[in-house]
């Protein structure tokens, strides 16, 4: 396999002839920006112009290999993933007008909205990931769309990819004046306590138990400083555990750190990853 390093590029100018031929999987997203909850919901219509309809110049790279290559050159598998938002009511039209360009270009597609806590990791994150085969080669291989929506396991604890030791940087000590309200358990799995009186933004005010499931880590926000109750004291995690949180694990954050990288800019990109738990699983069904 090729190796390939400082290869961060302008989509919106590179060619289909810059892509290698004969891709096992092409793996692809946009900015979730414009159809998360949390931003402004612009949707990723084409020629909107929105961050999130970068998505379309996937389709122009795909279209444009579609008329230059051979169809065996063209990559056998492609998945997307991206924020569940994309499947919503206001951005369901412009996700079935992709499906539907996908099988004109030669693909099958299935839309699978998965949580990374059935697949054996402690976070609550709910993601679509779709799934695209290249229609020859899924007749070439009898593949079935696998059924990941069934896989429900035990409920991993939070407290799984805990450091022992903390520094005590990370403890809230400014917190400990604060009340707490009654632990609520969701249906996520979730045990949450609010702080009384810390803030009117609730997501900020939230404290977790770590003999349950997380919430969502995020890349900016109140859930990129997840704050839990460790030895009966509130602390946020750290770049390591945020990264054993997306299934990463100890030696990966030890790479990460020789590049330099402050914990804040760790925790920024884990919250931006996928769960790796998740991928593996996707990948494992493939057939070659």
């Amino acid at each position: 396999s090729e190796k390939k390093l400082n290869n961060t590029f302008d989509i919106t100018k590179t060619q289909y002839f810059q892509i290698s031929k004969n891709i096992d999987i092409f793996t692809y997203s946009f900015p979730c920006q414009d159809l998360s909850n949390q931003g402004r919901q612009k949707g990723m219509e084409k020629n909107s112009k929105t961050r999130s309809s970068l998505l379309w110049e996937v389709d122009r790279l795909l279209s444009d290999m579609k008329k230059n290559w051979k169809i065996y050159e063209m990559p056998k598998y492609l998945l997307l993933e991206n924020v569940s938002q994309i499947g919503n009511y206001k951005n369901r039209k412009s996700l079935n007008e992709w499906i539907s360009k996908l099988n004109k270009i030669g693909y099958e597609t299935k839309i699978y909205y998965l949580n990374s806590s059935n697949f054996n990791s402690p976070q609550n994150r709910k993601r679509a990931y779709g799934l695209s085969i290249r229609k020859d080669w899924k007749e070439k291989m009898n593949f079935i769309f696998p059924d990941f929506e069934s896989i429900i396991k035990n409920k991993k604890p939070l407290k799984c990819i805990l450091d022992k030791k903390v520094e005590q940087s990370y403890f809230l000590k400014q917190l400990d004046k604060f009340k707490k309200t009654d632990f609520v358990l969701t249906k996520s799995n979730i045990n949450k306590s609010k702080l009384i009186g810390y803030t009117n933004f609730s997501s900020e005010a939230y404290v977790y138990d770590i003999n349950f499931t997380g919430p969502t880590l995020t890349a900016s926000g109140a859930n990129s400083r997840i704050k839990i109750i460790d030895s009966n004291k509130i602390r946020k995690l750290n770049a390591k555990e945020a990264l054993k949180y997306m299934g990463f694990n100890e030696s990966d954050y030890k790479k990460i750190k020789k590049t330099n990288l402050s914990e804040q800019k760790i925790i920024y990109l884990a919250g931006n990853s996928i769960v790796v738990n998740v991928l593996e699983k996707i990948f494992e069904s493939l057939k070659f």
